[in-house]
């Protein structure tokens, strides 16, 4: 008895485009989506990273560190007021470009396994890598912000941790992190080719410069290809007849303002090597088959010839482009700055010359004259040592006696 009426309805649904929700089924949605963003809103992440031969700054003595304790490094990331990433409420990451160039201090505790218990903040180490931002066309509000944090030593000393990497979430209205990952040490820049005895940090932030340089250069190469495709891909969708129809050649047809004719075009009557009825067959191409060559009056050839000679124009175009606003500005550039520089080396060279010449031969003169003084006295001083040697050289003076008082004595 109900059969027809569910049929009917059932074919109405089949061209409806929408359906009424009931309200019970909306405030679910509605608290399940208020969920998920507060879920994806959660901006606190913490990660103890695992030390492998790490050495271990104890609770007690901090200045000595220890070597055979299994540890890890307690970093905490979190975004700040003003939408900022911090890692253990040291800031290291602005959303203000202004701020980029600001010198930061990381600093994390160690949790020894063992006990769990943690040292003293230990200052870490590290390089900060913020890489090109991640967009989308249909959302271009909404972008992903990926950053590495890799920590290159503890205090100096040199340690093989992986490398974290965080994913931030960034909206018109907040930033939030998106997720954390960690990349094994194995795979980072430099785990294979850097020493610990000598230079460990240097060593490895070159190897991750030299690794992100390889990287922008692979992006652009493969963006350059991918332009040279398109471009050579319009090229010959250019140079290729749109219209492939009977009676059609690039754009014009055979007797409209003395068009050429297809390829093995004929006549009323004709066959393939007949000409049009206008009796126009062109210039005769000459050949070792003939005035026309084997393929008739139009042969296959002339087309590859003329896309060939076409491709080599432009080719000849672009490559005359590059060396009048690129190659030659640039040489007549190291050009210029060279000569500047041998320009400048050759007055230095001469102030130089004057300054020794005029200022210091004054000074030397002075030098020499007080020389000759001190010369002088030193001789003076000589002769008076001589003097003395041969005054102690000669016999000693004769003792003299008070004979007067004996006199005087022997007259009273």
């Amino acid at each position: 008895m109900h059969i027809a009426p569910a049929l009917v309805a059932g074919c109405l649904a089949l061209q409806a485009s929408a359906f009424l929700v009931p309200l019970e089924v909306s405030e679910a949605a509605q608290q399940a989506k208020s969920e998920l963003a507060s879920l994806l809103a959660t901006t606190g992440h913490t990660v103890d990273l695992d030390c492998p031969g790490c050495p271990y700054f104890g609770v007690e003595d901090t200045e000595h560190p220890e070597d055979d304790v299994e540890n890890k490094i307690h970093l905490e990331f979190d975004m700040d007021s003003e939408q900022g990433l911090t890692i253990n409420g040291l800031p290291i990451f602005s959303s203000d470009p202004s701020n980029a160039a600001i010198p930061y201090i990381v600093t994390a505790p160690q949790i020894r396994v063992e006990d769990g218990r943690k040292t003293d903040p230990v200052r870490l180490d590290f390089a900060w890598e913020r890489l090109p931002p991640i967009t989308s066309a249909d959302e271009p509000d909404v972008s992903i912000l990926p950053l590495r944090f890799t920590i290159l030593g503890l205090q100096g000393y040199p340690v093989k941790v992986d490398t974290i990497a965080i994913e931030l979430l960034h909206t018109s209205d907040q930033t939030s992190i998106a997720r954390i990952l960690s990349i094994p040490f194995e795979d980072t820049p430099g785990a294979q080719t850097c020493d610990t005895t000598s230079k460990w940090s240097l060593c490895r932030l070159r190897a991750i410069v030299v690794a992100r340089l390889q990287a922008i250069m692979e992006a652009a190469k493969a963006r350059a290809s991918s332009a040279t495709k398109a471009w050579s891909s319009a090229n010959n969708s250019e140079d290729q007849p749109k219209d492939k129809g009977c009676g059609r050649g690039r754009g014009k047809g055979p007797g409209m303002f003395g068009g050429r004719p297809p390829h093995g075009f004929g006549g009323p009557h004709g066959g393939p090597h007949r000409g049009p009825p206008n009796g126009f067959h062109g210039p005769p191409h000459r050949g070792p088959h003939g005035p026309h060559g084997p393929h008739g009056p139009h042969g296959p050839h002339h087309h590859g010839q003329h896309f060939a000679h076409h491709r080599f124009h432009r080719f000849s175009h672009m490559l005359h482009q590059t060396l009048r606003f690129f190659v030659i500005p640039a040489i007549l550039g190291v050009i210029g700055g060279l000569v500047a520089s041998a320009i400048g080396m050759l007055v230095g060279q001469c102030i130089s010359y004057l300054w020794i010449r005029f200022h210091r031969g004054v000074v030397r003169g002075h030098a020499t004259r007080r020389n000759i003084r001190v010369v002088e006295i030193v001789l003076d001083e000589e002769e008076k040592d001589a003097l003395i040697i041969d005054e102690e050289a000669m016999d000693t003076p004769p003792e003299y006696t008070d004979v007067e008082a004996h006199i005087v004595d022997e007259k009273h």
